[in-house]
């Protein structure tokens, strides 16, 4: 679950599996650009900031530890 959507460009990605969150790639879907990228071997609430980039639409792949993973679309006001 990723919150709050919109956003100022900081948002929470809350992990409620019981399984850890290995990795978190945020793109820019109007040019396709990485914007952020990290590993992780975390399973609680992961905090992310896109605060310099300019308002749009993101995508946010979240990556389990054991391969599944999820995508979500955010907008940054």
């Amino acid at each position: 679950m990723l919150f709050p959507n919109p956003n100022d460009g900081i948002f929470n990605i809350d992990n409620a599996s019981s399984r850890k969150i290995s990795k978190v790639f945020v793109n820019r879907i109007d040019i396709g650009k990485l914007v952020f990228f990290n590993d992780y071997n975390f399973q609680d609430t992961i905090i992310v900031d896109i605060s310099r980039e300019k308002s749009g639409v993101f995508t946010v792949q979240v990556f389990l530890e054991d391969g599944d993973f999820e995508i979500f679309k955010i907008i940054k006001k």
